[in-house]
């Protein structure tokens, strides 16, 4: 029995400004990219250099200069349709996708098949089942599972289950072909790179409209599925480097986002007194900075007891993007109770992206402010 994939039209609401769609919340320090023909690009302050349709453009984007490689050499007659670089958790090893039979190191590849650079294929199209004509036009990873996702060109029948080009398909050779995610709409995904399970970079194959906003073919488009419908908004437009972007598509995609930092306590210990009302804890957020984050905080009792000793505490730290570093305060309880020194914990126990590492506990030393009155044995001084 066939199973369809619906292709609805999703009314959605776009993330506007006045201009247009706003930046994405993803920051990117880079993306390699490959177009339907020849470009030219800045290499420096004061040159350019032509990057060629089979080749890919390595882009700095806080500089605004890039880099041309051609991995797989001069193809005379092929264009790269889908590329991923490979360098994160699902290993080196980079990916291309071909418009055209051709033939990398002594193997054919047809438009459908995803391949290394050593020829060796890691999706073939035709054990795979997919039909020919039906090409391979856009690539990535789930970061996740390390599984192929794709996108086709045209609507097509994979393993009983129809797909269509705005559709990514997961590729897992022990399950075969399952939805990934669905951009919705009739639109032609070109290129793709996953960041995550609920979010992706794409870009379209033709200016269309997009939800009811005019994208151009050569715009990066980030799409969140994450709510009860996919969002989007504008990530970057190479168009503005050169006039001959404004003719080109872009068509093989890898991007690397900024590194979002991980977080952590400043001390892995903090005094307190008894009588001085709280005490502030540091959280640190270190090597990156990018986007905004929430850290969850909760205190644990040892010998010191919530309520008895101090208040309990449990919510959240919100970074803002670029945010360095935030201050949790803990109100100490203050009684008449000679108890002597005790202790209670606070720990970082889950984060909404980055990494949480360590000291991911802060042990809190309460001293009883009657200590400096009395001798262990309860004598005055």
């Amino acid at each position: 029995m066939v199973r369809k994939v619906s292709l609805r039209v999703v009314a959605t609401a776009l993330l506007l400004t006045a201009s247009g769609m706003v930046q994405s919340s993803t920051p990117l320090d880079a993306i390699h990219f490959s177009t339907d023909i020849h470009i030219q690009l800045p290499v420096d302050a004061g040159s350019s250099a032509v990057v060629n349709d089979d080749g890919i453009a390595q882009l700095d984007l806080a500089t605004g200069f890039s880099e041309s490689i051609n991995w797989l050499g001069t193809l005379d007659r092929s264009d790269l349709d889908g590329f991923h670089f490979g360098d994160d958790a699902c290993g080196t090893e980079r990916l291309f996708s071909l418009s055209t039979y051709t033939e990398i190191a002594g193997a054919v590849m047809r438009p459908g098949d995803v391949f290394s650079e050593a020829g060796i294929k890691r999706f073939d199209a035709t054990a795979a089942g997919l039909p020919n004509g039906v090409n391979v036009d856009a690539l990535s990873r789930d970061p996740v599972s390390c599984d192929l996702v794709l996108s086709i060109d045209i609507v097509a029948n994979l393993g009983g289950t129809i797909f269509g080009p705005s559709d990514l398909i997961r590729w897992n050779s022990n399950v075969g072909f399952t939805l990934f995610q669905s951009i919705g709409g009739h639109h032609n995904v070109d290129a793709l790179h996953v960041l995550a399970a609920d979010r992706a970079l794409f870009s379209v194959d033709v200016d269309q409209q997009l939800f009811g906003l005019l994208v151009r073919d050569d715009d990066l488009i980030e799409v969140d599925f994450s709510g009860p419908m996919p969002s989007f908004s504008l990530s970057y437009s190479p168009r503005n480097l050169d006039p001959t972007l404004m003719r080109a598509n872009l068509d093989a995609l890898w991007a690397q986002p900024s590194p979002v930092g991980d977080f952590r306590w400043a001390l892995a210990e903090a005094l307190a007194l008894e009588n001085d009302g709280n005490i502030e804890l540091q959280i640190e957020r270190i090597n990156g900075s990018a986007g905004a984050v929430s850290v969850s905080v909760e205190t644990v009792d040892d010998s010191a007891i919530a309520g008895v000793d101090y208040t309990a505490f449990s919510g959240v730290a919100d970074f803002a993007d670029a945010e360095l570093g935030r201050t949790i305060t803990i109100p100490i309880i203050d009684n008449a109770t000679l108890e002597g020194s005790r202790q209670f914990f606070v720990d970082l126990t889950s984060v909404s992206n980055g990494t949480i590492v360590m000291p991911s506990r802060v042990t809190v030393l309460i001293r009883d402010d009657e200590e400096d009155q009395f001798f262990s044995d309860g004598f005055e001084n």
